[in-house]
């Protein structure tokens, strides 16, 4: 954490109508302007189409080889485990011969013939020494799974990295940038901070099913978190908080600046950010928002705030909030909480760090069956 300011109690910052630029936007559009936009929207969209067809086809070709090298592995076995079946059964008639023979001869006078016979039989292998030339099968069938389980991990973070940057591209292509004074509004530090709608995304982001603690239920289209005493039977995850009672969002925030709003009801409420790799199945700090190097949070005691980061508090001068608003520019590295009221917001507090790649929002409950957060519609 680079620098931790506490905002003063008159700066406010005016939640202005998302949809003001975009309309002021289109109506400089000339009619070129749109048409080529339309073009070149729909020459992605065909691009798009043609790049994701390739990569099923590649994907489907993997699996059908896949499929085949399993099939040929199977035959393989087969063929090995026959042949040596093959070996005992040849060895075992041999070995039957052999003492059908002794027992005649053990009963005779003939002892010179014995001895030669037991010479003969010295040199037949015993059945123990006959081993099947095909490696373990529990050896075979972990490698294949832990490539697998790379495949799709590799799969699945690469999906969620290109969407991120793509994300980005898109959103900033939402800003504009005529003047200096624009580009200066891009990245504002605490000094100088203003939610605008003309650089700020407006946001609604939605809960994340698989991550929520097994008792925090879900509703409002995903928009809001109840704690429940009874549990809620989630399938296990590997994104699912096992220990802390805490939620993540679902969608990536990158590049542009973010605006959302959050409305709390309990004794106490954590609000952060992490990166999407913060543990889940722990129950020490490497887990728990804010108590990382991985996150950043907002924490109501009861009785004051604090911003938390690394393990570290800092205890913030700012009244009780029931609906917060939360701020965060990627790329400049700015996340600032606000104290919403009347259509206002008073920052509580502005944090200036480093962020290295896409953040998701989180939140966390404390004590108190039927304590709710609502990430609020904007209007």
């Amino acid at each position: 954490m680079k620098k931790l300011r506490v905002g003063e109690p008159n700066e406010s910052l005016p939640v202005c109508s998302a949809s003001t630029q975009s309309k002021l936007t289109d109506s400089a559009r000339g009619p070129d302007e749109k048409t080529t936009l339309q073009t070149a929207i729909q020459v992605l969209q065909t691009e798009n189409v043609e790049i994701f067809g390739e990569v099923i086809k590649s994907v489907e070709l993997m699996n059908t080889q896949l499929k085949e090298l399993l099939q040929a592995y199977e035959v393989t076995c087969f063929n090995h485990m026959e042949m040596h079946r093959f070996r005992l059964q040849e060895e075992i008639s041999q070995l039957y011969k052999q003492d059908v023979e002794l027992n005649r001869l053990a009963h005779s006078q003939e002892s010179i013939q014995l001895l030669k016979t037991l010479d003969t039989t010295g040199g037949v292998d015993v059945v123990g020494n006959a081993q099947p030339e095909i490696v373990p099968l529990d050896s075979v069938e972990s490698g294949i799974r832990s490539a697998l389980g790379a495949f799709k991990n590799g799969v699945h973070d690469l999906c969620k990295e290109s969407l991120a940057k793509i994300f980005s591209i898109v959103n900033d292509a939402k800003t504009p940038t005529t003047n200096d004074s624009h580009a200066a509004e891009k990245s504002p530090d605490c000094n100088n901070m203003q939610i605008a709608s003309q650089t700020t995304i407006r946001f609604e982001p939605t809960l994340e099913r698989n991550s929520a603690y097994r008792h925090i239920r879900l509703s409002d289209g995903d928009r809001k978190a109840t704690l429940r005493a009874e549990n809620q039977n989630y399938p296990e995850h590997p994104d699912r908080f096992i220990y802390w009672r805490q939620v993540l969002c679902q969608e990536p925030l990158a590049g542009s600046p973010y605006y959302w709003e959050v409305e709390w009801t309990g004794q106490k409420v954590t609000i952060g950010i992490t990166y999407k790799d913060i543990g889940r199945s722990t129950s020490d700090d490497t887990s728990r928002l804010g108590h990382n190097e991985l996150s950043w949070s907002l924490y109501w005691s009861g009785t004051t705030f604090s911003v938390w980061h690394a393990g570290k508090e800092t205890v913030l001068a700012a009244p009780k909030a029931r609906r917060i608003g939360v701020y965060v520019d990627q790329q400049a590295g700015v996340l600032a909480f606000y104290r919403v009221s009347h259509n206002q917001a008073h920052q509580i507090c502005c944090v200036e760090t480093e962020f290295n790649r896409p953040l998701y929002p989180g939140f966390r409950f404390w004590t108190g069956v039927g304590s709710t957060i609502t990430i609020c519609q904007l209007d």
